[in-house]
This record gives C-alpha cells, structure tokens and sequence, in this order.
C-alpha cells in the first residue's frame, strides 16, 4: 500500500510545483509594470543691456558746423517677446546746459513721440538744424531693431529722419518683438549745431535709457 501511495502523490507535487511557478511568474510579472512621471519648467526672463562708454564728447564745436557721435547700446534677452528701448532727458529743461550756469541752454530738436511718431529729416530741423536731435541709425543696428517710419529709409541726409530727446517720460525708440538667440546692438546718433549767437563755453547734459524684456 505504501508504493501505491508514493505513487499517486507524484503528480500531486508536480501539479503543486506547477501552480507555485505560475504563480510566481505572475507576481513577477506585475512587479514590472510601468508608471510615467512628466517634467515640466517654465524658463524666466533674462536680460542685459550696456552701453559702450557712460560719456560721449561731441567734441569742439563751431557754430554753423556740425557735429555728430554715436553710442552702441547691446542688448541680451532670452524673451519669446522681444524688447524695448526707451530714452529720457534727465533735464525736463533742455538736455545740454552750460556746465557753469544751468540757465544757458541749448536748444532741443521737438522731443521724440512713439506714439505718434515725429521725427523729421535733416533738411527740416528746427532753427535751421542749429539743435540738439537723435535718431537710431541703420547702420550697425539690428535689423529686427531698425523702424525705417520712425528713423528714415536709410542713413543719408535725404532719408534720415531725427528728432529731440523728450523730457520726463520716457519714449521708446527700439521696438524689437522677435526672439533673438544672440545679444544684438542698436547704434544712437547724436547731432548738434548751434547759432553763431550762442555762449563760449563747455556744454552738458544727460540721457537714460532703458531696456526691458516683453
């Protein structure tokens, strides 16, 4: 009786065997299911702006002679939405005063309106161009930086278009609505002439301005 009971047991443990490997194979199975996990950020806004020197000399002046001076302002931004450029006078008087009596001014071009642009050409400056304008030129500025409605078609006397620094509020003279992947310049002449009447003497005044992402 024994051997026949050895005998019947033997597929019993391997049915036993059987079942616990299925068993296993399953839980390992499941053991290996996956979960996804999403990364998300938002990248923030950068910005740097310079400009090349914080003095510029216009140099010595004769009346009926005029004479010009650039700066380059370079700009870094990451934003989808490109950037601004303002500009203010720092005197709401006039921008460039006798250095010993503020009183003694020199006479501005109209002061620049963005939002009605009235920047004019050289050949139609006030006093007969004996005043102080800017403009943006063409050259050496960006090209997503350059209005040619605002600054003229281009940089020769026939085309290029000026006009005076405004006083107290600030006025944009770059508008730039593109991303740029590299830092970019936009280049700011100044021009000045004055009257054969005006006072003997060195002359100064200053400018700010300013860059801000959009």
């Amino acid at each position: 009786m024994m051997r026949k009971i050895f005998q019947c047991s033997l597929p019993a443990i391997l049915i036993t065997g059987l079942l616990v490997s299925v068993w296993g194979f399953v839980l390992q199975t499941k053991a290996q299911e996956n979960e996804e996990v999403t990364l998300d950020t938002t990248v923030l806004s950068t910005l740097t702006f310079t400009v090349d020197s914080a003095t510029k000399s216009l140099g010595d002046l004769t009346p009926g002679t005029a004479v010009t001076a650039t700066s380059t302002l370079t700009v870094g931004t990451n934003s989808s939405g490109g950037f601004t450029v303002k500009v203010v006078r720092n005197d709401a008087d006039t921008t460039m005063d006798l250095t010993t009596d503020a009183t003694v001014n020199i006479t501005d071009q109209t002061a620049w309106n963005s939002g009605t642009p009235n920047s004019v050409l050289k050949s139609a400056l006030e006093n007969s161009g004996d005043v102080l304008a800017f403009r943006v030129k063409q050259t050496g500025t960006a090209a997503n930086c350059y209005s040619s409605t605002w600054w003229g078609t281009d940089d020769t006397d026939s085309n290029a278009k000026y006009a005076g620094f405004p006083p107290t509020t600030a006025q944009t003279i770059v508008s730039d609505t593109t991303y740029e992947a590299a830092d970019v310049d936009i280049v700011a002449l100044y021009y000045l002439d004055v009257a054969t009447s005006q006072k003997t003497g060195t002359y100064d005044g200053k400018i700010t301005y300013t860059a801000t992402a959009q």
